[in-house]
């Protein structure tokens, strides 16, 4: 897992190296290579644990961001991590056995809340 998170961080920033600022990609606290868009700030760790079908982890952030910037940001950025498209319309993605998705709402005056909710996928791969 350890060197699956490692390529999969590097490939993430080397696809920023050309497109964002030094510095500009941070990830998750609780989960090695889940990117946090630039402008938008980790709110609530959530929570991580493992069970006997996998991982189940909740990671929040919120900020000044337009949802649809947010959208088009992980539909780009996901699958460069090796995350694959399931469903653009609720931003289900899958990997190796999981299943991530990715809620991008308005919160209250004009920050976006996004929902990061990685579960093992009901299928498996």
């Amino acid at each position: 897992m350890i060197r699956h998170g490692f390529l999969a961080a590097s490939v993430l920033a080397a696809a920023f190296a050309f497109s964002a600022p030094a510095g500009a990609v941070t990830f998750a606290s609780s989960v090695e290579d889940l990117p946090i868009m630039d402008g938008l700030t980790e709110t609530d760790a959530g929570f991580a644990f493992e069970t006997a079908r996998g991982r189940i982890v909740r990671v929040e952030a919120s900020g000044p961001v337009a949802v649809e910037d947010a959208l088009d940001f992980y539909r780009r950025t996901l699958p460069a991590l090796g995350w694959r498209l399931q469903d653009s319309r609720a931003g289900v993605f899958e990997r190796a056995g999981e299943r991530l998705a990715v809620s991008i709402a308005r919160d209250t005056g004009a920050q976006a809340r996004v929902v990061f909710e990685i579960s093992p996928a009901s299928s498996g791969e």
